[in-house]
């Protein structure tokens, strides 16, 4: 039998009276830490994995990080690699679809072996920023194969536009005879790139 007296516990043999001791406060306090701060440990684990705003648990993470590397990986082989069964699997896709956190599956394409082989960074410096001006010229935008991506930024100019034509000659024509001519177009300034260093659609680290 053993009994706590004093905070020491006794009884048994001796040689384990003082190990069983401090195991038996440790855990004791252990507990008491848990229960008194179950608030706050449980907020401190929900923000370090709330990328999104909807609280995404580490299934959740594993399943976006295989996802966004291969796209094509079916629902059974994606439930094998995080351990779940296919059914519990799937209704996790679907909710990671249906919450927008999962926006869609694309085939990455090599712009080389289509011909594509000039990429130019475009800043595009509008006459006025009024509603009305940044309207039109993003529909304009929006229209042209060109542009893979336009993003409105702060700084010298108004948007860069991410363009991907076959070489110099149909960017010349893109650039004169269709963008320079959107209406409130002021100033146009291109950078060519020289070479891919990296170029990856991933947002999670592996």
């Amino acid at each position: 039998m053993i009994a706590r007296r004093e905070g020491r516990w006794v009884g048994g043999r001796a040689g384990d009276q003082f190990i069983l001791g401090v195991w038996n406060e440790n855990f004791y306090w252990f507990c008491l830490f848990l229960l008194l701060n179950k608030k706050i440990i449980h907020g401190m684990v929900f923000m370090e994995h709330n990328y999104s705003g909807v609280g995404l648990d580490d299934i959740d993470l594993k399943m976006l990080r295989l996802l966004q590397r291969q796209g094509r990986m079916s629902n059974a082989e994606l439930a094998e690699h995080v351990c779940l069964s296919p059914p519990p699997c799937w209704k996790r896709l679907k909710r990671l679809e249906s919450l927008g956190v999962i926006r869609g599956y694309q085939a990455v394409l090599d712009k080389r072996m289509l011909g594509m082989g000039l990429t130019v960074f475009v800043s595009v410096l509008l006459e006025s920023h009024s509603e009305e001006t940044c309207r039109r010229f993003e529909q304009a935008v929006l229209d042209m194969p060109e542009v893979v991506a336009c993003h409105n930024i702060s700084g010298q100019h108004d948007y860069l536009l991410h363009v991907v034509t076959r070489d110099m000659d149909s960017y010349s024509h893109f650039a004169l005879r269709q963008l320079r001519k959107v209406a409130g177009v002021k100033e146009m300034q291109s950078t060519f790139s020289l070479r891919d260093v990296k170029e990856t659609a991933a947002m999670l680290p592996a």
